[in-house]
């Protein structure tokens, strides 16, 4: 878990690094045995400069903005 702000982690299995290493990536992505998954735009650019990622997956989320037009009109709302 690459992280500048979490104190503590859930599983024995984890641990917080608070800087990206390339290296360290290249080791854990050599004996994972899976894949590794990286989330947050500058974690992934940094993975993607230093030649690490294989496939990129991108998943859209919409959001609700309040001064969006509606979607439906106020009587059905």
């Amino acid at each position: 878990m690459y992280s500048r702000a979490l104190k503590t982690v859930s599983t024995a299995k984890t641990r917080i690094e608070r800087a990206f290493g390339p290296e360290a990536v290249r080791q854990m992505k050599a004996t994972a045995g899976r894949d590794i998954a990286v989330g947050g735009a500058d974690l992934a650019a940094q993975a993607i400069r230093a030649g690490l990622v294989d496939e990129c997956r991108l998943f859209v989320t919409p959001i609700v903005i309040e001064a969006a037009k509606a979607s439906s009109p106020p009587a059905c709302a």
